[in-house]
């Protein structure tokens, strides 16, 4: 949550950084990316748990994955076209989440299931503001010498999740 919550928030500013980007070409990427990742999650997601057996933890490792390809392309953007090609992985990221949630919800019982998805919620709140602080913090500091030392370091650090799932 951490890693996503903070990109998201330093997003807007890489891309005004290194493209040149203002509020309508960001838009266009932001809801294309958003399109595309939930006609997948709505669509593949459940075609490839129900009809090919896919566990919902290797759903959420292929979205780290996915997340992770799209981290190292962002590190080393150059153009806008780059940047649009980043959307074929981003269409797998909200598998994370979503497998997550549906492994955990089997890990406790049903009347329990309501404590636990208000747990993650509490914890995405507190996650949001902590990513903030830290990424708003991290980012400007990178500038002068690698703009894309953010994300390089996400996606090093998204390997401790992979193999914790592994």
């Amino acid at each position: 949550m951490v890693f996503s919550i903070g990109i998201d928030d330093i997003f807007y500013s890489y891309l005004r950084y290194k493209l040149s980007w203002d509020d309508k070409p960001y838009g266009w990427y932001n809801g294309l990316g958003c399109a595309f990742s939930s006609i997948t999650i709505i669509f593949l997601y459940p075609y490839l748990h129900r009809k090919k057996n896919v566990n919902d933890v290797m759903l959420s490792i292929y979205g780290l994955i996915a997340r992770i390809t799209i981290l190292l392309m962002f590190a080393f953007l150059f153009s806008s076209w780059w940047a649009y090609m980043a959307l074929i992985p981003t269409a797998f990221t909200r598998f994370i989440l979503t497998g997550l949630r549906a492994a955990s919800s089997r890990l406790v019982e049903d009347n329990e299931q309501g404590k636990l998805f208000s747990l993650i919620s509490v914890m995405n709140g507190i996650m949001s503001i902590a990513a903030t602080l830290i990424f708003n913090g991290f980012y400007p500091l990178t500038l002068s010498f690698f703009s894309g030392t953010v994300f390089l370091v996400v996606a090093g650090l998204c390997l401790i999740p992979i193999m914790l799932l592994l």
